[in-house]
Formats: C-alpha cells, structure tokens, sequence
C-alpha cells in the first residue's frame, strides 16, 4: 500500500541524500529493570517500516537520548541500523556537549553508524551566545568529521536554540547537511526557512504536526515528529496526498489529536503502543516515569478508535507491531 507512495521521488534524489517521506522520533523501549527491551526495538523497527516511514530518527529527544549511556546511545543506532537492513534510513544524534574535538570524536564514531548524524543545535553554543560562535564551532566540527553526511535538530532541551533561514542556508550550503528537523512550529518561519535551503542533498523534516500539510505544500521533505509513534502511516499518507480533498481534513484531526499525543509523552506513547493486541511491553521511562491516570489511558482508548476509523476512511491498513515480536 504504502511502497510506491515516493517513488516519484526517491527517483530524483541524489546519491547521499536521504528520502522524502517521514521519520518517526524513535521511543527506547525499556524493562522494568530499566535494561533496554532490544525484542520491543526490533519489532518497532519492523513496525515503522511496514506502516510506510522511508527513515528513522534513532537517539534523539523522544529516544531519552540524554539518559542512554555513550554506549547505549550507539548500540541503539547499530541494532536499529541493522534492524533497518537498507529498506529506510537510519539517522541519530552524535553532539551531546563538551569541547568541540569530543563531541567530533563521538560524530565519527556514529556516522560509522547510521547515514548521517545528527547536530543537536543546541550543543553548538551555550545558551545566549551569538550565532557568530555557533557558526565557528560548527565549522570546527565540520572539519574535523571529514566528509561524514550530518544532520540538524533544534532539540528544545536543556534550551531551545532555533536556527535563522540565513544559518540554515550556510548548512545546506556547505553540502555537509543531509537533514533538518525543524522546531520552530512557526508559519512565516518555516516558510522563509524552506526558501533559504534550498540544496540538492539538504532535506526539511517539520517536526510540527498542525503545519504539516502546509510546510508539505512549501516544499518540505517530510515530517519527523512525536505523532509518527502513533499512527506514522496518517503521517505518511499526508505528507503523500498534500493535495487530495481529504488532507485539510486529515490535518485538522492531527492538530487536534497532538493534545492527547503530547500530554506526559514519551509515556503516553508507551502506553498507546500496549493497546495493540498482544502488544505489551513496560511503558518505563528513563527521563521521567511518569503515571497515566484512568481519564488520561481512556483518552488514549479513545485515540486509538478514532485512528483506526480515520485509516478505514482512507483506505489505510493498520499493522499491528505485535506481528513483528521474535519469541
């Protein structure tokens, strides 16, 4: 169903470049005991896959990338990488703070990895700094990774550092940026932001879901959000479809929806997945633990009803990950 929705465009791209579509903000699934639950990863894995995302964002704010380990953080990326085999792209963080030659050290480390890595804006620069001292550090970090592809998040922690159209330009440029997640959930922004990257390697992913369609419209690669955990293959549709009668629609119900999917996340994704049938695993979470009370798991109920009649109403199947567990 979903195999030739970007053939078109996976036809134009070029070598190197990463493809348009969606890449979900991949959770860790963890024990109780706090381990990471390697069987859940794999078989999410398969799930995004089946549901039509051509990439995965391993390791990043929704993976609780900052209470994984150094070596948890790249034994994510290399089970997900492998899990993958080829039939998407895999991309992850590699900039966790420290001096620039640490955090480069950690960049080739993973981009030995994954298809490209992932520059947390934020950990360019301390918080307040000019955008003069983030451009000489990401130069410095440039120059010592060589020709590895590297990609951008404005990760909204410990601080949100948003990238100006003329910063985002300068990245795109240089011919070393692969992919963008933007977090700016602005209109008149990500518009400028598209027009002023422009660049046959450089690829936008909106990580906002109510400007999906819009920034889609614009020229946007994709989407790379928090909602993807939760009906990717919606997303996948949309960011598809962005001229068929039902997409104003169909944005109009993600945009509401995000409030259910937003609230006490990553549990609430967690939580969300264990509602598929003979799907269970720990809803644990390292970054905060969180408990969902009844009202909140019957909004989740209430969530997973409505998604699924929203993928009978457009011809969407609904893969149940449990399908991929391996006993």
């Amino acid at each position: 169903v979903f195999s030739g929705f970007w053939s078109a465009a996976a036809a134009g791209e070029m070598a190197g470049s990463l493809p348009f579509g969606v890449f979900p903000t991949m959770i860790t699934p963890f024990t109780d005991d706090n381990q990471i639950d390697w069987r859940t990863l794999d078989a999410l894995v398969e799930w995004y896959i089946a549901c039509g995302c051509t990439g995965l964002f391993s390791v990043c704010q929704s993976s609780e990338m900052y209470n994984l380990t150094k070596e948890e953080r790249l034994l994510v990326a290399k089970r997900v990488k492998e899990r993958a085999a080829g039939r998407v792209a895999v991309v992850a963080s590699g900039t966790f703070g420290g001096p620039i030659a640490e955090q480069a050290a950690f960049v080739r480390e993973m981009g030995a990895i994954v298809d490209a890595v992932v520059v947390l804006v934020n950990q360019m620069a301390a918080e307040g700094e000019p955008d003069a001292v983030w451009k000489s550090n990401v130069q410095a970090l440039m120059d010592a990774t060589g020709s590895l592809n590297l990609g951008l998040y404005e990760c909204p922690k410990p601080y949100h550092r948003l990238l100006s159209p003329e910063l985002l330009k300068w990245c795109a440029q240089s011919g070393r940026f692969t992919f963008h997640k933007d977090t700016c959930c602005v209109r008149a922004s990500i518009e400028a932001k598209i027009k002023a990257s422009q660049s046959p390697k450089f690829r936008f992913y909106n990580a906002n879901v109510a400007t999906t369609l819009m920034s889609t419209r614009l020229g946007a690669s994709g989407f790379s959000g928090i909602s993807a955990n939760f009906y990717p293959q919606i997303l996948v549709w949309l960011c598809a479809n962005p001229s068929h009668e039902s997409a104003h629609r169909v944005q109009n119900w993600l945009s509401v929806a995000e409030n259910v999917v937003m609230y006490k996340y990553p549990k609430s994704a967690k939580a969300f997945l264990n509602l598929f049938d003979g799907f269970t695993f720990s809803t644990h979470c390292r970054a905060s633990d969180v408990v969902l009370n009844e009202e909140e798991q019957t909004k989740l109920q209430c969530l997973m009803e409505l998604s699924t009649q929203l993928c009978a109403e457009l011809g969407l199947p609904v893969a149940n990950p449990a399908q991929f567990l391996n006993d």
